[in-house]
């Protein structure tokens, strides 16, 4: 994503863009930062008793003040409704985001998606992540997360 105001105008177009597109997601603190993770999953659950996978994630700014940076993060699971850049992402049931994006986690190329629960804006760090189980860093970053 752009720094400056390049990168606030883009997140306020995106946080009142099109949308919303519905996931469930899970909510991780990142150990040793003051950042938190949404871990997002299809609204609903495979169908067959498969188990559910992550399609995406998004590093966000908790809400809070630097004194109680986490005060005010949502409930650590439940349903967001993303906006913006979400031309990937299908509404409904699910499905993994189209044309995974490859690189870092600040590519100008990702999709910048604006997460909204409870009410108001989750302001994102970066572009959506899509998850790729393949990718080592995929599984380094998430197995990270869950240590």
């Amino acid at each position: 994503m752009r720094e400056g105001i390049p990168a606030a105008r883009s997140l306020a177009r995106a946080a009142h863009g099109p949308g919303p597109v519905r996931r469930r997601y899970a909510l991780l603190r990142r150990h040793g930062e003051e950042t938190a993770v949404l871990v997002l999953f299809p609204l609903f659950p495979p169908a067959g008793g498969e188990r559910d996978r992550a399609e995406g994630s998004l590093e966000v700014l908790p809400p809070g003040t630097r004194r109680l940076p986490w005060a005010g993060l949502p409930a650590p699971v439940g349903i967001v409704e993303l906006y913006g850049d979400i031309d990937g992402l299908e509404p409904g049931e699910g499905g993994a985001a189209a044309g995974a994006v490859e690189g870092a986690p600040d590519d100008p190329s990702r999709p910048v998606v604006v997460p909204w629960t409870e009410g108001r804006p989750l302001w994102p760090l970066h572009g959506y992540d899509p998850v790729r189980p393949e990718d080592a860093r995929d599984r380094e970053y998430f197995t990270a997360l869950l240590s």
